[in-house]
């Protein structure tokens, strides 16, 4: 390689992320400048043609052929057909870990948005959920990148296919939201909205993925972040009228907008799951009526008013049962006392009760449950443990349900405080130290004895051999953490005493 007059001098450990740092320094303090003129000028600094030349000297110098520097060098500068023939040549490499804080190949290229590298690695086996020596995922990586967004896009969509957690907690407890509220684009946040994304989920140090977007001095999009976790996105002004209408109370209006607009009852929001997750995707007006997800924390006094203009328009069955599960497992219709009275009307309008119940269950809405269950829900497992019915429970556990039913149930009974019912399914054969179905952090069932401050479940299972020590998948935080963090201290100092193996 031939060189021009050089002014300095490469360390004998040249390290490109230290020159790429320097370029970036350069364009920073002069914001004209690009970050590849700032490469290109750096380059020449140290006597090369070009930032490509340097690139590759750096390269050189840091191993031999099929070194795991050389692949994180390749991958860096953009040289996708030698990171992927020394990937094929080598493939130990995709598990090896560079010196520089513990990075994976895939969260390098993920880091650079390099899509094909991405797609090689995943294809041939790496973990989507593989962290550095900072619990840093390659989704987390990708989210925080500057490399050009329909290549971040591209790569994030592929690692969300390939099982990448959407709510893992990586340095400092930020999340990928955290990184993409920040960076950008509004895509990238509804990608993960969309996927199951958390915008309540604080870091270390309390902050929200909204406030990181407040504070962000790299966006493109700032107040179209912003406003995705204010709000859905509804594009049509005739059905933001009617939602409008809705929230204030006005059904007077509201009548006139879906008179002049006979098809708007029929029509739905082309929400796309960004404001809620997917429970809320495309939904029909009805749907706003229950305030579930949270837009305003209110509602007016006359929405059951509301509700019926709406159904009296000729809404589909289908938006009154989804409408009856919104209600029966949200709070704000609850807290507001209409909750009792929008379900029955919607199941004299034809919501089927049972479609309800269980949700009702798991969000802990007990007089939902029960109000369900009085117009003729058919009761299950989960809901005859979660509102304690015993001898309905033992009936339910003769025909034989599988684990997974067992352990949902288990969960509902602790959640409603029925040491009885946890005590049957035990006896039945559900294994004590069971992992809580579908949820994020995979607590076991103390972990939510702990986390709802239950001591005599607590002491149950503990009896029944629970492992106090067990460590959810998220905050790897035991039952005596949990307890702790939601304020119950004596239950938390007694879990902790049992962690560790008594001293006769």
């Amino acid at each position: 390689m031939k060189k021009l007059s050089q002014r300095k001098s490469l360390p004998i450990n040249a390290s490109l992320d230290h020159l790429r740092k320097q370029a970036k320094r350069k364009a920073k303090h002069n914001p004209s400048l690009k970050l590849a003129a700032a490469q290109h000028q750096v380059a020449k600094e140290y006597g090369f043609r070009n930032w490509a030349d340097l690139s590759r000297e750096v390269r050189a110098k840091a191993g031999p052929t099929g070194s795991k520097a050389e692949l994180t060098s390749a991958i860096h500068i953009g040289d996708t057909e030698r990171a992927l023939a020394l990937l094929a040549e080598n493939p130990r490499l995709m598990s090896e870990k560079s010196s520089d804080l513990g990075f994976l190949p895939l969260h390098v290229a993920s880091r650079m948005a390099n899509a094909a590298v991405v797609r090689w690695l995943l294809d041939h086996g790496a973990d989507a959920n593989s962290v550095n020596d900072m619990e840093n995922t390659a989704l987390w990586f990708v989210c925080q990148s500057g490399a050009e967004d329909a290549a971040r896009l591209d790569v994030a969509s592929m690692l969300i296919s390939a099982g990448a957690d959407v709510n893992r907690r990586c340095e400092n407890g930020s999340t990928a939201l955290c990184y993409a509220a920040w960076r950008g684009p509004a895509a990238m946040v509804e990608l993960l909205l969309a996927h199951g994304a958390r915008n309540w989920v604080i870091d270390d140090e309390g902050k929200l993925p909204i406030d990181y977007a407040r504070k962000s001095n790299v966006s493109q999009n700032k107040e179209g972040i912003i406003s995705l976790f204010r709000k859905p996105r509804i594009h049509s002004e005739v059905f933001r009228e009617a939602v409008a209408a809705i929230t204030a109370g006005e059904s007077k209006k509201l009548r006139g907008i879906l008179k002049k607009h006979p098809k708007l009852v029929h029509d739905r929001a082309e929400e796309d799951g960004g404001f809620a997750g997917p429970y809320f995707r495309h939904p029909y007006l009805l749907e706003f009526v229950p305030e579930n997800p949270t837009r305003t924390g209110k509602l007016p006094a006359n929405i059951c008013e509301i509700a019926k203009a709406i159904i009296d328009a000729g809404a589909a069955l289908e938006a009154i049962n989804k409408t009856l599960v919104l209600t029966a497992s949200g709070c704000i219709s609850r807290e507001c006392g209409v909750q009792t009275e929008l379900i029955e009307l919607l199941v004299r309008h034809g919501a089927d009760p049972t479609v309800g119940l269980n949700d009702a269950i798991r969000e802990g809405e007990w007089d939902a449950a029960k109000t369900l269950v009085r117009l003729g829900a058919h009761v299950g497992l989960m809901a005859a443990a979660g509102l304690g019915e015993v001898n309905l429970t033992k009936k339910l556990l003769s025909s034989s349900p599988k684990p997974e039913e067992m352990a949902e149930a288990a969960n509902a009974a602790i959640r409603g405080g029925h040491i009885a019912c946890v005590n049957l399914l035990l006896d039945a054969g559900l294994p004590v130290n069971s992992l809580i179905p579908h949820h994020p952090y995979s607590p076991t069932l103390l972990h939510q004895a702990a986390w709802f401050g239950y001591s005599p479940i607590a002491r149950l299972l503990l009896e029944r051999g629970a492992d106090p020590a067990a460590r959810d998948s998220q905050y790897r935080g035991t039952p005596a953490n949990w307890a702790h963090h939601v304020g119950y201290a004596e239950l938390s100092e007694w879990l902790r005493s049992k962690e560790q193996p008594q001293l006769e």
